[in-house]
């Protein structure tokens, strides 16, 4: 697995599918609060300068090249080591709203993963 690491440069992919740039960008304290230290370092800072003009917390930019054209749908996917720890209400919440996106766009899929200490090993 290849750890991405925030706010930094962008982080070069290369596989059988495609070959490119991604970059993780997270919004800094100093964006909502001018009061606090801002981010050192030219793209630290860019990054800081970019993410004022949204609400969002963060943000994937990708730059990639396909290898071979698709045969069927494109996915793009996402996976954290450990399972987010989301209250009853928060993950209800989470759930209604992906629900809500997905019906807008019926191929849009997701999930909020398993947690691997009570999987069944034999799955």
């Amino acid at each position: 697995a290849t750890e991405i690491i925030p706010n930094s440069q962008p982080m070069w992919l290369d596989n059988d599918c495609f070959s490119g740039h991604v970059m993780l960008l997270i919004r800094t304290p100093d964006v909502d609060n001018p009061k606090d230290l801002k981010p050192t370092g030219e793209t630290p800072a860019r990054i800081s300068e970019y993410m004022k003009g949204f609400k969002r917390r963060f943000e994937f930019q990708f730059q990639i090249k396909l290898k071979k054209v698709p045969t069927g749908p494109l996915f793009l996917g996402c996976e954290v080591e450990q399972t987010i720890q989301m209250s009853r209400w928060t993950k209800s919440l989470a759930t209604f709203l992906l629900a809500m996106i997905r019906r807008i766009n019926p191929g849009f899929h997701y999930s909020l993963g398993i947690d691997r200490n009570k999987a069944d090993p034999e799955q």
